[in-house]
Formats: C-alpha cells, sequence, structure tokens
C-alpha cells in the first residue's frame, strides 16, 4: 500500500473500501479466482479499479498512489521505499509448486536444485 496510506494492521474491514490494483484476468485466470476467493473467505471483497501486466507494473501503480495491491513475498525485496508492505496472516492465500525431473538425471545441479527445495532424490 502507499505509505501515505499506509494501515499497520489492517483487518478485512480496513481493506473493503481500498482501491486495488490486480494482474489482468487473462494473464492467469486461475490466480485471480484464487486470489478474489481466499479474500472473499477473509470477509472483504477487493475494490479492483486499475489491472496491469505483472506485480512491478502493479508496485508501480502503488507508488503513485493509485491503490493497493498484493505481491507475492519473494517480491519484498524489491518493494520501493515509498511502498508499505503489510502481511496480511489471516489471508488464506498460498500456493503449491511442483518439481519435476527425471531420476535418472545425476547431474550435480539437479541435486542442488533439489536440495534447495529441501526435496529427498
Amino acid at each position: 500500500m502507499p505509505t501515505a496510506q499506509a494501515i499497520a494492521a489492517p483487518t478485512p474491514e480496513d481493506l473493503q473500501g481500498q482501491r486495488w490494483i490486480a494482474d489482468h484476468q487473462h494473464l492467469n485466470p486461475a490466480a485471480r479466482s484464487r486470489l478474489l476467493h481466499a479474500c472473499e473467505l477473509a470477509g472483504f471483497q477487493p475494490n479492483i479499479v486499475l489491472d496491469v501486466s505483472g506485480p512491478q507494473a502493479a508496485l508501480a501503480c502503488v507508488e503513485a498512489g493509485l491503490g493497493f495491491t498484493f505481491i507475492q513475498q519473494s517480491l519484498a525485496a524489491r518493494v520501493p521505499e515509498t511502498v508499505s508492505l503489510v502481511m496480511l496472516p489471516w489471508l488464506p492465500l498460498d500456493i503449491t509448486l511442483y518439481a519435476v525431473w527425471r531420476k535418472e538425471d545425476t547431474r550435480p545441479l539437479i541435486g542442488e536444485f533439489l536440495n534447495a527445495l529441501d526435496m529427498s532424490h
């Protein structure tokens, strides 16, 4: 959220009336649907007023004061100083990632990658 509009520990009620920025529906319809469903389960519906192409564009819009957005935690280090990042532990939004590889592939890089994922191989 823009630092000027930051809410330290927002509740669903605090977020209900805010302007939201999201990825275009057509970029990943399933992800958008999961996001909206998670928000509904948490008790609010984001008022999406601006559709953008990707999280960097969304952050630029937030930096300009155009609204709030959701980003994945891995982008936290890229948040500009004029944007406040607030965790929402009450928002039930997780994704599952799968790794697929050939078991017979014994290259060291594959082993390092699997170790980084904390998987046995």
